[in-house]
């Protein structure tokens, strides 16, 4: 998402006396780098705004997370960022061997641990999902 957009968006969710422009430009380059809008029509997903806060929360201060997902085992994670696809969000995880996308569309229940970890050097949120749905398409 550029620049831009986020900054309409942080205008329509002003918080903590934060009004001036310069404040939300820098707002939206920090939002910028953990979460990524990719705007095409909405399925209508259902995943709890807690749960959606905990996982943000997590990668910002860069903890591992334990997620409940419908039908699978839980898992922690390293989560890197957010991005919602055509209305199904996808987490961006740090594995073994690099980068990778999980569908959280039947998130259940997550839960923040204490346990940090370092975000893979040179990790940049868009180009990787830019490099991720080219591959996909």
């Amino acid at each position: 998402m550029r620049t831009a957009r986020l900054l309409d968006m942080l205008l329509l969710l002003q918080h903590r006396g934060r009004t001036t422009c310069g404040q939300l430009a820098e707002e939206a380059d920090l939002l910028s780098t953990w979460f990524v809008h990719d705007p095409d029509p909405p399925t209508g997903n259902r995943i709890s705004h807690g749960e959606l806060r905990r996982i943000a929360t997590c990668i910002c201060t860069r903890r591992k997370v334990e997620l409940t997902v419908v039908r699978r085992p839980t898992v922690e994670v390293e989560p890197l960022g957010l991005v919602l696809k055509a209305g199904s969000w996808n987490l961006i995880v740090a594995i073994t061997a690099g980068v990778d996308v999980v569908c959280i569309d039947e998130l259940r229940a997550t839960r923040v641990t204490n346990r940090r970890f370092a975000q893979p050097a040179g990790f940049d949120l868009t180009r990787f999902w830019d490099g991720h749905a080219a591959h996909r398409s």
